[in-house]
């Protein structure tokens, strides 16, 4: 792939030049295993809304939209955010670092989630095989203050594994995190195993990185399902919603989320009734939240049927229930396949969706792009975003392509996004794109965090945070490596 780094994005769609046959990742895993990371957001100063897979729900903190962005620039390939020494001396500043590194040869992660807290602390969770069975992982968690330069980094502890004394049975296979008004930052994650009641988990990741106070939410799910978390950071309330796959007999799976308002957990609340068919299409399960100033809840999540996947939303008033959902991206009857790995900010009043698509038909057959969709929660409905880049990834076909994404829009209504896929069978990349104002108009920048080797069966992963004065917090999953990555100030 000839990547074109050296200048700003143009504001019409981004062809990145075709990778047939590159990419070899199995849709499965987007399924299963891509966590989208949903993980949380911040504004307070966690401005974000959506968590591990999904986090979020952004309030009013940090800058308003009348405060200008910084002045932004492209750091090229040749100034990727792992490296040193860069040709351009203020590239310096945004930095790319490890954070563990896989406990064992021959297995991958399976989920990551990263969420801030009130007090801008970091706290990050992942999950990864054991080699011992493809259905159980371990899970391991770690907290931090963002260093104050690039030039000593950030001090990262050791992560901690949850519980301490196990490292077989249990599977993680979806994580989702967002901060608390204080330093701890909330997980949402299942725990599965053969045999046992499964459950949809509530904890605290606490300053010292350590997963306390855990709590089921719900019991009887099946495996491989994926979960998202949202705090509105105005009243605290919070949400926790999960996939509840197909079982036998003909039943379908389920969107189910969970409520805490004035601190009181709300019953299951169904988003979907029965619309989430099919556990093998690519969309199904994936789910993001976000609350509005208002309390509104927004579901945005994956579904299928007739052989389309596609995206839909629905929302929720402060005590009510969730309204017919809305088909966002894709139809029933294209072919196509839309809503994959889909994400949903909130900050003020303005929202971004966004979700990945592979073409079905036509001379763009098995292209990968990634549509916009931006919104005032106060007067519109989302509708999609003028001057997007819309990248395409590469070319590829229905059960081959998997990766990761974060999207968020800060309080000035500028988009930023964070990717994870594969460039070639043996390589990954993570990027990070984002709108700023070029002679007052939105213009899109993009840089190449990290790149490294991974194997087809190597999922990468990301998650992303905002923070209030526009600052990515940005958690990867690069081949054998768990990164974390931030401009300093």
């Amino acid at each position: 792939m000839a990547p074109f780094r050296s200048k700003p994005l143009p504001a019409c769609s981004a062809v990145f030049g075709l990778l047939s046959a590159l990419l070899t990742v199995h849709c499965t895993e987007l399924d299963q295993r891509a966590v989208v990371a949903d993980g949380g957001t911040t504004v307070e100063p966690d401005a974000e809304v959506d968590g591990g897979a999904d986090v979020g729900t952004e309030a009013e903190t940090g800058p308003d939209a009348t405060t200008p962005p910084p002045i932004d620039f492209v750091c090229g390939d040749k100034d990727e955010w792992t490296k040193r020494g860069r040709s351009t001396a203020a590239c310096e500043a945004r930095f790319a670092q490890e954070v563990a590194k896989l406990s064992r040869d021959g297995v991958s992660f399976r989920a990551l989630a990263l969420g801030r807290s009130g007090t801008g602390r970091i706290g990050m969770a992942w999950s990864e095989e054991t080699g011992i069975d493809v259905d159980t992982s371990i899970l391991r968690t770690t907290s931090f203050m963002p260093g104050a330069s690039a030039a000593t980094g950030t001090v990262i502890p050791d992560s901690v594994l949850y519980p301490s004394s196990q490292f077989d049975g249990p599977g993680y296979d979806g994580l989702a995190a967002v901060g608390s008004a204080g330093d701890d930052v909330f997980l949402a994650f299942p725990e599965t195993q053969e045999g046992v009641s499964n459950t949809i988990n509530e904890g605290s990741i606490t300053s010292v990185g350590q997963l306390i106070g855990v709590t089921s939410l719900a019991k009887t799910v099946r495996r491989h399902t994926q979960v998202a978390i949202a705090r509105n950071t105005i009243n605290d309330d919070r949400a926790v919603s999960w996939y509840d796959r197909p079982g036998s007999g003909g039943v379908d799976g389920r969107i189910l989320v969970r409520v805490r308002e004035s601190n009181v957990l709300g019953p299951e609340q169904s988003v979907t009734g029965n619309d989430t068919s099919s556990a093998d299409a690519p969309a199904a399960g994936k789910q993001s939240l976000a609350f509005d100033r208002n309390g509104v809840l927004t579901v945005l999540y994956g579904t299928s049927a007739m052989s389309s996947s596609f995206g839909r939303y629905s929302r929720r008033s402060r005590g009510g229930i969730f309204a017919t959902p809305t088909t966002l991206f894709g139809n029933f009857s294209d072919g196509s396949h839309q809503g994959l790995a889909p994400s949903v900010s909130i900050a003020g009043t303005a929202a971004v969706m966004g979700a990945f698509k592979i073409e079905a038909a036509g001379g763009t057959a098995g292209q990968v792009k990634y549509s916009l969709y931006t919104y005032d929660t106060a007067t519109t409905e989302p509708a999609p975003l003028a001057q997007s880049p819309d990248p395409i990834y590469g070319s590829s076909k229905y059960n081959t392509f998997s990766a990761s994404a974060r999207t968020r829009i800060d309080a000035g209504g500028l988009v930023h996004m964070a990717f994870a896929y594969h460039s070639s069978p043996t390589n990954c990349r993570i990027e990070y794109r984002r709108q700023s104002l070029l002679n007052g108009k939105p213009t899109w920048y993009e840089d190449t965090v990290a790149t490294g080797t991974c194997t087809a069966d190597d999922l990468p992963l990301v998650d992303m945070v905002i923070d209030e004065n526009r600052r990515p917090h940005i958690g990867y999953a690069l081949g054998t490596s768990i990164g974390y990555a931030t401009i300093y100030p």
